[in-house]
């Protein structure tokens, strides 16, 4: 997707163009930088997803806003098995639906792989969505991939 459909693909979901501060937070030339379109779209994600949010057994990490975020940190020592990948899936589907009304996420996919060195495996989940109109209409899609063992390291 080029960058002018990615910016009136994010046009159609919010009503305008819009541009934010990309996560992670990263020097630009003069501020932090900052994107649209798709880029923003995948940002807002891996923010949702990447912020405990408050349950019966965790307060949520943001104390002003303790109900912002998923339930994807709480992923971390459980067993992997299809029960977590249910979970994860869930938990996403509920968190961007709430945070980004806008986007739809359609599925996740856990995935594994080994350090370079081999030594420890690496978690992550990608997650597939596709931006939809005010009036129901799919305008779009892509995914994004949420590092699952950097989350709660400090």
């Amino acid at each position: 997707m080029s960058e002018e459909d990615a910016a009136a693909l994010f046009a159609g979901v919010v009503g305008g163009t819009k541009r934010g501060i990309l996560a992670p937070f990263r020097r630009g030339a003069s501020d932090f930088e900052s994107g649209e379109g798709v880029k923003l779209i995948n940002s807002w994600i891996a923010q949702v997803v990447g912020t405990r949010c408050s349950s019966s057994t965790t307060q949520g990490e943001l104390l002003w806003r303790t109900d912002f975020g998923g339930l994807i940190p709480h992923a971390r020592h459980r067993n992997n098995d299809d029960v977590l990948e249910a979970l994860l899936n869930q938990w996403t589907v509920d968190a961007v639906a709430r945070w980004i009304p806008g986007v739809r996420v359609t599925r996740t996919v856990l995935e594994q792989k080994k350090d370079p060195n081999g030594e420890e495996t690496i978690s992550s989940l990608r997650i597939f969505w596709q931006a939809i109109a005010r009036g129901g209409q799919v305008l779009g899609s892509g995914d994004t991939s949420v590092a699952l063992t950097a989350m709660g390291t400090p």
